[in-house]
């Protein structure tokens, strides 16, 4: 940014090219700071997937050798259930 400043006044960059530098710099940085933000949260995720794989090796190392499946066992393995309502079980065509 210096040696643009120092370019524009010793009249080596033309003043059109000069005026446009800070909002081209402004818009990469810009995407800079989105790409950051995104690579952030999908770090995050990352780690957060590594633990619960990691919890589950755990899990299946410790239940390796089961007689029977028991609801302590169950709720061991299963963090939770989703339910969902079918709206339709059929869905007619006039014709």
């Amino acid at each position: 940014m210096i040696n643009i400043y120092e370019d524009n006044t010793l009249r080596r960059l033309p003043e059109k090219r000069f005026e446009s530098l800070p909002k081209t710099y402004g818009d990469e940085q810009g995407t800079l700071e989105n790409v950051t933000i995104e690579t952030s949260r999908r770090l995050k995720k990352y780690e957060d997937d590594s633990r619960c794989a990691e919890r589950f090796m755990k899990l299946v190392e410790r239940y390796t050798d089961f007689e029977e499946i028991t609801p302590f066992l169950i709720h061991e393995f299963v963090v939770k259930t989703v339910v969902y309502i079918k709206e339709n079980q059929y869905v007619h065509s006039s014709p």
